[in-house]
């Protein structure tokens, strides 16, 4: 851990609170340090350090949010092709599903495929016509990850579900 030491006062630890009654103080680090706040007692603002998580490209996380954002983009092409406007849609839920294999020297199997369930709301119909909502997110999605895990065999290592609904009628109109 690392605490920040007040040079005038040796071995007594200094506290935000102290820093932001006092203003800037000379002090040594020593060693690794973090605080826990309670975001009901200190807002934001006025905590001296704010903590953010940062997840990388092949992050579940990431990679299902990259994948809507492929499919909302498509599906938003699709809707100016069809109907002249984009439509009601929310296109940012997914669930990336972990495999499972049996890892050998130089290979393995893959006893599980990993799996890809985009779920939302759409609009699909538009006066009369019915718009392939399913379709169109999933030949985005897939190609997405074609396009971006280039280790991934996405036709045979990958099962995709569509959960997509339509959207609130109200919305749709």
């Amino acid at each position: 851990m690392q605490f920040l030491v007040n040079k005038q006062l040796k071995n007594r630890t200094t506290s935000w609170r102290e820093v932001r009654r006092r203003g800037p103080i000379e002090c040594e680090r020593i060693r690794m340090s973090f605080h826990l706040f309670s975001a009901s007692r200190i807002p934001v603002a006025e905590q001296p350090v704010e903590y953010v998580e940062r997840k990388g490209l092949g992050h579940p996380d990431s990679i299902c949010d990259a994948v809507m954002e492929a499919a909302a983009g498509e599906l938003r092409r699709e809707y100016v092709v069809r109907c002249g406007r984009v439509l009601h849609h929310n296109l940012d839920k997914a669930l990336l599903v972990a495999g499972q294999s049996e890892p050998e020297l130089g290979g393995g199997k893959i006893i599980s495929p990993l799996q890809i369930i985009a779920g939302d709301r759409a609009a699909s119909v538009f006066e009369e016509s019915v718009i392939p909502v399913d379709e169109i997110v999933e030949t985005a999605v897939l190609g997405w990850l074609r396009d971006n895990l280039r280790l991934i065999d996405v036709d045979a290592l990958v099962d995709f579900r569509s959960e997509m609904k339509p959207g609130y009628t109200e919305l749709c109109d």
